[in-house]
């Protein structure tokens, strides 16, 4: 394990405990009390994986997303806390805002939100928001669903380049959730075979299970491979790459584990339903599998060929 996992390791850990004893979605005023805020000026890598690998094991939802951003467009989020101001994505399954319908993370706006727009942010008036929903498939995922009556509001140009970044930030952000999930639907998953007892036999020991669980970790494996090397260039095109490799881990992890774990992992009782409700939910958040497979086709068509991503050969961290 290297330095920077060790890191990661321990700041989750902390992030851990304070999802646990929060009374709801975090706040981007208490991340920068807890100090994330500043990590993240510091260390994006650091700051990312361990506050949303902790989000994805311990089911926590926050308006983290509105300090990346702000700190990718060189914007003070002092300003954004002060302002309550929010960043507004697009619905689930969407990559682009329509019809002015958009979502944010963590509780209902009070005030202005912004909007990413390719040659910069839009403000739009909380006068004009209207909350439509606030429904979700994981109840435990704070997203409120918004409804734009003005669509229009003051235009702040940001360096395209800016906003690149923090769409990528964003990608990776939900990478790092996703497989820390797959991470703990596989453990509840192994544990559950290890226990149960079919023929006489623990579950487990039979091959076609091993086998099952086995797929599981080597899809969750070379995702994040992909997510740790993608840290080394940020781009669109290495966040999407990356993220295309995590949804993969995540359809492997949701069949494998609901097969082995048969009808019981169909009832509320049972931890697993949790963890695919929230797996199913990051797979849409900010686009489709498909809508990002037709932006990563669109970045190569640009580019006129294939960008390399170079891939440690160390695979032995499991994000958790």
């Amino acid at each position: 394990m290297s330095a920077m996992d060790e890191q990661i390791s321990e700041a989750s850990e902390a992030f851990e405990h304070f999802i646990a004893v929060a009374t709801g979605p975090l706040s981007l005023r208490e991340l920068a009390n807890e100090g994330w805020v500043d990590v993240a000026e510091d260390d994006s890598h650091l700051a990312v994986a361990a506050l949303f690998e902790a989000q994805g094991s311990m089911l926590g939802s926050s308006a983290a997303f509105d300090g990346l951003v702000a700190i990718a467009l060189g914007m003070d989020v002092g300003d954004w806390i002060t302002q309550d101001l929010r960043l507004m994505l697009p619905t689930l399954r969407d990559r682009h805002l329509h019809d002015g319908k958009g979502i944010v993370l963590g509780r209902a706006p009070e005030a202005d939100v912004l909007v990413l727009v390719d040659a910069g942010v839009r403000r739009i008036d909380g006068a004009s928001v209207l909350v439509a929903s606030s429904d979700a498939i994981d109840p435990t995922f704070a997203v409120t669903e918004l409804s734009v009556q003005d669509p229009g509001g003051d235009f702040i140009e940001v360096d395209p380049q800016r906003i690149d970044r923090a769409r990528a930030l964003i990608d990776l952000a939900i990478a790092h959730e996703t497989l820390a999930a797959v991470s703990k639907a596989l453990a509840i998953a192994v544990a559950n075979v290890a226990d149960r007892v079919v023929y006489g036999k623990p579950l487990g020991s039979y091959q076609a299970v091993k086998h099952q669980l086995a797929e599981v970790l080597e899809a969750q494996l070379a995702a994040s491979a992909l997510v740790t090397a993608a840290w080394s260039d940020i781009s669109a095109f290495n966040a999407l790459l990356a993220r295309g490799s995590v949804d993969r881990a995540s359809r492997v992890a949701v069949a494998s584990c609901l097969q082995v774990c048969g009808g019981l992992s169909f009832t509320t009782e049972f931890p697993l339903q949790s963890y695919v409700r929230r797996l199913l939910v990051l797979e849409n958040l900010v686009g489709s599998r498909l809508a990002r497979s037709d932006s990563l086709g669109r970045l190569v068509a640009a580019a006129g060929q294939v960008p390399r991503l170079e891939v440690a050969r160390d695979l032995t961290r499991v994000s958790a």
